[in-house]
Parts: C-alpha cells; sequence; structure tokens
C-alpha cells in the first residue's frame, strides 16, 4: 500500500522554471532563444501555458538546431501508380560519383518513411539495405506492402542512413509534399533544413485558485512492480521490468527487453493535477547487464478521471491484472472513481548510456487512445498495488541501429513514499521543453 504524507510549507512568490533535454550526439542540438527561469509578484503574471510563456519572454518561435547540415544522399524521387493499392514511391540514391564520401559499397544501412498525420511524423516503414550495394540504385516503397498506412495525402519524410568505411555516419532527410499524389513529379519531392528540429512542450503547474486556496503536488518513488512480493530488492519473475522495450534483445541490442532501476535509486514520479500533468524520470538498468542503461523522461498529459473516461465510450477500457495473492482468475479489485488516467505526451524519450548509444522517441498506443496510462491503486496491469502502468511504441536509433515500426513497450511501476506538498499561498509553472534528434 503507498504511504502518504502531508507537508506545509511557508508563503513565498511564484516562479516558472524550464527544463531541456536534449540527445547528446557529435551534433549537440540547441534552442534557438534562450529560456529563462524567474519570479513573479503575483500569481495573475504566472504564464500558464508554454505558448504564454514564450510570448512574456518575447519568443515569436522555438526550435532546436544543429550546425550538422543534411547529406544530400537522395538524388531524385516519384510516385507511380499501383492501383488498387497505395503509390509506389521510387527514391534513386547518390552514387561515389556525386557524394565522393561514399566509400563503402554496403554503407547505406536503412532508410524510414515517416507520414506527417495532424502535425506529427509517425513511423509507417523502416527498412534495412545494408545487405546490397544501393550506390546509384532506384529503391522502392511499396504501397501494397510498407507504406499501406499512408492516405496518399498527407506529406512524407525518408530519413536515410549510410556508414563510410571509417565509420562516419551520414544522414539525408527528404520529403515528399503534401496533396501530390497520386503519380507525384520530381518536383514534389524536396529537401529542407534538417538541422532544425521540433520542440516539444508540457506545462507541470500548481495554481492555488484550483482548488480554493493551496497548491497541491505529489512525488512518489517509482519501482518495478514484482509479481511476487516475496522477492528482495534485486530480484525478479521473469515478466518483472519497470521499463520493457520489446524488440531490443531479438535486435542484438540488449541482452533483455526488461529494464529496472538501481533499488537504491528509485525513479522520480511528480504528478501536479492542477495542470492534469505528470513526469517520470529516471535512470534503468538491463536485468541481464547493467552496463546496458537508459534514461528515462516520461511525460504524462491531458489527466482525466478514469470513471469519467470510462463513460465516454464502450471502446474505453482499464487494464486490469489478476491478483497474484488469489487463487485462480481474480481479478485486482479498483475503483475507477479513485484511478486517473493520462496520454504519453510527445517529447517522451529514452536515451542509451554506458553499452547502449542512441535516442528513442516514445509515444502513445494505441493511436486509439482508447487504452491510456492508469494511475492508482490495482492498476499498473501486473500486481494490485498502487502504481502506474501503460503501454508506448518507440522509434529511434540504438547503438547504430534503426528501431521502430511495431515495436512496443510497457511502463509497469509501484508507487511508493509518496509525499504530498501542500502549500497555502505558493504558485509555480513549470515548462518542459523536449527536443530530439531522430534524424
Amino acid at each position: 500500500m503507498r504511504k502518504l504524507l502531508l507537508l506545509a510549507s511557508v508563503c513565498f512568490f511564484g516562479h516558472a522554471s524550464m527544463y531541456s533535454q536534449l540527445e547528446c550526439s557529435d551534433c549537440p542540438l540547441e534552442f534557438s532563444a534562450t529560456l529563462p527561469s524567474y519570479d513573479v509578484q503575483c500569481e495573475d503574471d504566472l504564464p500558464a501555458t508554454c505558448e504564454e510563456y514564450l510570448i512574456d519572454n518575447g519568443i515569436a518561435s522555438l526550435t532546436a538546431d544543429t550546425d550538422c547540415g543534411n547529406s544530400l544522399l537522395f538524388i531524385s524521387g516519384s510516385s507511380v501508380a499501383n492501383s488498387p493499392f497505395n503509390d509506389d514511391v521510387l527514391l534513386t540514391l547518390a552514387d561515389q560519383s556525386q557524394v565522393p564520401a561514399l566509400d563503402n559499397p554496403t554503407g547505406y544501412q536503412s532508410i524510414m518513411t515517416y507520414e506527417n498525420v495532424n502535425g506529427t511524423w509517425v513511423t509507417i516503414d523502416g527498412s534495412g539495405l545494408s545487405n546490397y550495394d544501393y550506390r546509384g540504385a532506384t529503391t522502392t516503397r511499396s504501397g501494397a506492402n510498407w507504406i499501406d498506412e499512408w492516405d496518399m495525402v498527407n506529406a512524407l519524410k525518408f530519413v536515410l542512413v549510410y556508414v563510410t568505411l571509417d565509420g562516419t555516419v551520414l544522414t539525408s532527410t527528404y520529403y515528399l509534399e503534401a496533396g501530390s499524389a497520386p503519380n507525384a513529379p520530381a518536383e514534389s519531392f524536396y529537401y529542407a533544413d534538417a538541422s532544425a528540429h521540433d520542440v516539444y512542450c508540457t506545462t507541470l503547474s500548481s495554481y492555488s485558485q484550483a482548488d480554493g486556496g493551496s497548491t497541491i503536488s505529489t512525488e512518489c518513488e517509482g519501482s518495478t512492480a514484482k509479481r511476487n512480493s516475496a522477492l528482495a530488492d534485486g530480484y525478479y519473475d521473469a515478466q518483472d521490468g519497470a521499463l520493457r522495450v520489446y524488440g531490443l534483445m531479438d535486435a542484438g541490442i540488449a541482452d533483455s527487453d526488461y529494464f529496472v532501476e538501481d533499488p537504491s535509486d528509485p525513479l522520480s514520479f511528480v504528478h501536479t493535477p492542477n495542470s492534469n500533468t505528470a513526469r517520470l524520470t529516471g535512470t534503468l538498468y538491463c536485468r541481464d547487464n547493467v552496463n546496458q542503461i537508459l534514461t528515462l523522461d516520461a511525460i504524462f498529459d491531458n489527466e482525466e478521471n478514469a470513471a469519467d473516461w470510462l463513460a465516454q465510450s464502450t471502446s474505453n477500457q482499464l487494464l486490469v491484472a489478476n491478483d497474484p495473492n488469489e487463487s485462480g482468475s481474480a481479478l485486482c479489485t479498483i475503483d475507477a472513481d479513485a484511478v486517473s488516467v493520462f496520454n504519453l505526451a510527445e517529447g517522451s524519450h529514452v536515451v542509451g548510456s554506458g553499452d547502449l548509444s542512441g535516442v528513442l522517441a516514445l509515444s502513445h498506443m494505441p493511436t486509439s487512445y482508447n487504452r491510456r496510462f492508469q494511475l492508482g491503486d490495482g492498476v499498473n496491469f501486473h500486481n494490485c498495488n498502487y502504481g502506474l502502468g501503460g503501454w508506448f511504441s518507440y522509434a529511434g536509433y540504438m547503438n547504430g541501429q534503426v528501431v521502430s515500426g511495431v515495436n512496443s513497450g510497457d511502463i509497469v511501476i509501484d508507487l511508493d513514499n509518496c509525499v504530498q506538498n501542500t502549500v497555502e499561498c505558493e504558485e509555480y509553472a513549470e515548462f518542459v521543453f523536449t527536443s530530439l534528434d531522430l534524424d
């Protein structure tokens, strides 16, 4: 069961603060403007949204940029009708006479295809290329098999990776203009400034007026949810893992798909109900190799009461595990009125360290949102403790490999030692700005 402590604090003026997470690489990202932290005198002066924060600081548009540029590895593109399926997209790749650095006959490693769905780039295909000399060749993205999810209207983005004989990694990003299919001509394909990356922002705030006189935030320690509560620290059942990243072991990237925290250094979960958001951060280690490390930063937004959300549609369902303390198939007993559900926000990610190197962007799964991240007693979908659980998909690069497509994972944790901070006249607004370099 959870432990809840109530803390009170003296009054002082509110503040706004900002954190950023950029992937470390040879081409580090930098924000296009300075993002300051500062104090204000009155609650009304606090920015309530990311947009207000940027406007208050005179920032009309925020991006994250690198100085690395974009290798011009695509020579041309076109699409051809493939009725009754989607158009096939044909992409001609550069050879060494066009790009002298292409000295490796099997240097082309992979090509990723993304579709722009309501302003978000969604992975629809990932293909390996390293088994053939594609220099000067034309490769086809099949509309019947590989890009069949494409609606033939949205823009497409193609990211190509090439590795030279000395190990230098070249990337190239190419686009198909929205609305140009079917039979898109060559002029519908173009390069853009690949050094500019999107920035995501989530507000974590608490206002005294929201609940009639006090601000509230809750901080908990997160740990791997276990089916067998009798297991000592550092011992786990086969399916125990705070972070499960399915597919890493099959790809030869990690020794297991299951990652756990150091028992002496639990994950940190901060919930700010006034802004309907939460954040989970911390360091996790592969269960079978402690040198394979992932640093997690998961942000959750659009919090709703589970009972209200369930009443909105019969397709909405909570995920409830069998009670490990009961025989047979008895489910954990839950109270939907006491459960919160969240979306996994854009910008959530893991970064590899130790024997892992790279970044994976985490996205909510399923995209229908009829399953969501669940916070409460009995809803981590592994045991009946107070905790957090939910599903995600992921895409990015790890140890030089493209990982995307149907890859999925889980966050499954117990939450304990929760401290509720109740402050009578303190307000704050915290803005989490995140940019990821996945090109």
